[in-house]
């Protein structure tokens, strides 16, 4: 039967083939850009995606830390490294004009560190690696396990990767198997030191897919291959087009279903449904809004996109509706001219950061659930926006706009008249700058990679009073700083560091929030945000806010029993903050953190996880947090709080 044919072809073969070619440039001191030229992968007809060498590996040994799969393993040759690793001489051999030596490596007995073991060949001419082999040297409780090795060669004089191989084994836990081995070939030919490149040739996208990737001849395969293709690559191919069409067609579904998480949106031809047009109206103020959007896509035009979204509010009971132009001007800067009108709620007290630029799958979206004070806002806003380095963006912007406090209590002293409904006219321009972000095209879609180990935000607004009937004027200043590092024995660091301030007399709705998200006794943890305090309890016109999270990793301690994995962080949470203009606002109550306001916490993660289908960790965790100091509530148990939180591992 056709059957038991084809269960003896991948028994005998492959169970999948993938193959890229891909052009590598680079400049100093650090801009790559990587373009696959063609693709294939064994069942699909027009691939959208592909591997390349840094899905198995990173180029290049000469790093402090190798990340795989997500972890970071210290690296056997940085500064330092004779103190963590056990380094032994295993054989010597001499050549013509220089001597190669062949040094095995692994942790020394005591360190506790995220290590690795293996052969390292050392070069006299110039003691560059010529040949590494490196494995982590405590593989227990890992699903996936690798082994990678990296060649070297002379090339002009220059020692350059040559080849670099990789080995991935996926265990089945429950049997201490191997459930799943990838094995990863990567031969690197045709260097050339002599080109030279401007920034013309580099953006902020890492590696991105040609248009005809996945359309190449064999012929061209043909030609491109440094290795023909084997008899066994050649059979699993032609298995794959002899599978029942239903089967295809999975294998298909699988990668439309990638396109849409990629795109985050569902595709529909020219147009496309963002899922944050249906996500945006889950929280506590509209519980559920019924609706959705349309946003037209490049397959209608490269040059400028059209959509609109409509929605009601079940809880509020109220329609929401807007609709935007976008000219796409640039597509390597991202230079972008917006224009956009909504009729929407908005969240007061609250500075979006460029956060209307990212992902749906963010940890603010974690805090979005939980929101349930908003004003209604009429907008009119003109946006531009352009990446004048790939690492730095530039937005400015026009807006003008009548907010109305949203079922909730609030009146502004106004020139003496308390008014409810406010007209404001601003004028702004933001920087983002990033240390080390990527992305990568696949199609339409651009996912960010890496993301920024160093963020630096920064806007300045003015209201324009009596312009378009603008009511207010002030001067509104916003800074937010990003930054994580790790130590090699101690595990990693991440802090927030936030101010902000306004001059002039502005209403609640443009003041600076402590962000906070308390909700009950037990909530959600989400990073850098206070999670003692309640979600609109302090408000300030200056403010100054630091969060510092600090994960040990399993450094302190690693059980045996790979289901109690912990991970230990300690969490320093600090708010100042001042008002000025106390008596413009009425009806409302809320707290200044003038004296300041402080919590600390301990969060636990992999308390207890699972493998899914031998793919990844789910792990569960929960913390305690305490606030204290001079806000600290009069009940001693409301200064508690207690969190939960789930993560996902290798």
């Amino acid at each position: 039967s056709l059957g038991s044919k084809l269960g003896k072809r991948f028994k005998e073969n492959y169970l999948m083939l993938t193959e890229s070619y891909t052009e590598r440039i680079y400049k100093f001191p650090g801009q790559t850009k990587e373009t696959v030229l063609a693709t294939k992968f064994s069942g699909l007809k027009n691939a959208t995606f592909g591997v390349t060498t840094d899905n198995f590996q990173p180029f290049g040994f000469y790093k402090d830390y190798l990340v795989m799969n997500n972890v970071s393993f210290v690296s056997p040759v940085i500064e330092g490294s004779i103190n963590l690793y056990k380094f032994r001489l295993k054989e010597r051999i001499p050549h013509e004009k220089d001597t190669t030596f062949i040094i095995s490596f692994e942790p020394r007995a005591g360190k506790n560190f995220k290590g690795l073991k293996g052969l390292i060949y050392i070069n006299s001419d110039g003691y560059a690696i010529e040949n590494i082999i490196a494995s982590p040297s405590d593989e227990k409780g890992m699903i996936f396990t690798f082994r990678l090795q990296q060649k070297y060669e002379r090339v002009k004089g220059k020692w350059f990767p040559a080849q670099l191989n990789s080995t991935l084994s996926q265990k089945d836990l429950r049997t201490d198997s191997v459930l799943l081995f990838w094995d990863c070939r990567s031969y690197i030919t045709n260097i050339d030191f002599s080109k030279t490149f401007t920034k013309a040739n580099f953006s902020d996208v890492k590696l991105e897919y040609h248009p005809q990737a996945g359309k190449r001849a064999d012929t061209t395969w043909r030609i491109m291959r440094t290795d023909s293709l084997s008899e066994k690559g050649k059979i699993t191919y032609e298995t794959y087009e002899m599978l029942p069409a239903k089967y295809r067609n999975m294998i298909e579904k699988v990668n439309k279903a990638f396109q849409i998480l990629s795109l985050e949106g569902i595709p529909l031809g020219k147009v496309d449904i963002p899922f944050k047009y249906i996500l945006s109206g889950i929280n506590k103020y509209e519980s559920f809004r019924i609706g959705a959007g349309l946003q037209t896509n490049s397959l209608f035009s490269k040059w400028f996109s059209a959509g609109g979204f409509a929605g009601y509010g079940l809880r509020d009971r109220a329609f929401k509706y807007g609709g935007n132009l976008q000219f796409n001007l640039q597509q390597r800067t991202n230079t972008v001219l917006r224009f956009d009108y909504s009729r929407d709620i908005t969240e007061p007290v609250n500075v979006d950061y460029f956060v209307r630029n990212g992902s749906v799958f963010s940890n603010q979206s974690l805090r979005n659930f939980q929101r349930s004070r908003f004003d209604s806002v009429e907008q009119f806003k003109i946006n531009f926006s352009t990446k004048i380095r790939p690492s730095i963006q530039t937005d400015i912007w026009l807006m003008n706009e009548t907010r109305n406090p949203a079922k909730y209590e609030y009146e502004f002293v106004n020139n003496g008249t308390n008014i409810r409904s406010f007209k404001n006219t601003e004028l702004g321009i933001g920087f983002r700058l990033t240390k080390g972000e990527s992305f990568t095209r696949m199609g339409r879609a651009k996912l960010r990679t890496k993301p920024a180990t160093t963020e630096l935000l920064f806007q300045i607004s003015k209201g324009l009073k009596n312009v378009f009937n603008g009511d207010l004027d002030y001067t509104r200043i916003a800074i937010r700083f990003n930054h994580s590092f790790q130590f090699k024995k101690l595990g990693k660091t991440s802090f927030r560091l936030e101010a902000g301030q306004v001059w002039g007399d502005v209403p609640y709705s443009y003041l600076f929030n402590a962000r906070a998200t308390k909700a009950g006794k037990l909530s959600v943890y989400v990073p850098d945000h206070f999670q003692t305090v309640g979600l609109y309890e302090f408000a300030a016109s200056s403010t100054a806010n630091l969060f510092v999270e600090h994960n040990f990793g399993n450094l302190l301690f690693k059980p045996k029993n790979i289901s109690f994995r912990p991970e230990i962080f300690v969490i320093q949470n600090i708010s100042y903050g001042n008002l000025q203009q106390t008596a413009s606002h009425k009806l409302l109550t809320f707290k200044v953190p003038g004296k300041g306001l402080f919590e600390s916490g301990l969060m636990i993660k992999n308390i207890y996880r699972r493998s899914l289908y031998s793919l990844v960790y789910i792990g569960l965790g929960g913390g305690v947090f305490y606030r204290y100091g001079y806000y600290a509530l009069p009940k001693a148990s409301d200064n508690w709080a207690f969190k939960w939180g789930f993560s996902i591992s290798f």
